[in-house]
């Protein structure tokens, strides 16, 4: 009894193997015919190539060290276009989240501000590595950047 089930589970593993492969060769089709200068039907047209540029005016530029979602860490150098932070009843900033471009990667891209395992601010050589210290770091840019004419910061 236990040979025949298992000789049918076999046969039907066989049969819709079978059956896949011919539906993966059903599906294709052959190239039309076109002349040589002329390109086929099916083929998109081709688009320039998209590039992101750096901003024209960051706020600021520093070097990081970033841990990405898998624990990743690696160190960037970033120029920051914009910051999302809380602003909370005693108008303090709680920073979030930045857009930045990211001059490893060579586009814009945005950084979690938990995530920075250590911060480089512009012209320092010591880093600053404490969560607190970096979220207050943070915390300060907001406030200069919100008291400039040209308010970068995205409030909530």
């Amino acid at each position: 009894m236990a040979g025949e089930t298992l000789f049918a589970l076999i046969l039907l593993i066989g049969l819709l193997a079978l059956f896949y492969i011919n539906a993966r060769t059903w599906r294709r089709e052959e190239p039309r015919n076109t002349a040589p200068d002329e390109p086929f039907a099916d083929e998109p047209p081709k688009r320039p190539q998209r590039r992101t540029l750096p901003p024209a005016k960051p706020i600021a530029t520093l070097e990081i060290e970033y841990a990405d979602a898998h624990g990743e860490v690696t160190e960037r150098r970033i120029s920051i276009i914009q910051i999302d932070a809380e602003v909370d009843e005693e108008g303090a900033f709680h920073p979030e989240s930045m857009r930045a471009y990211c001059h490893m990667r060579k586009g814009n891209r945005t950084f979690m501000v938990g995530r920075i395992e250590r911060l480089y601010p512009p012209g320092e050589t010591t880093p600053i590595r404490r969560r607190a210290e970096i979220y207050a770091w943070f915390a300060e840019l907001c406030r200069q950047v919100a008291e400039a004419e040209n308010s970068q910061v995205t409030r909530r």
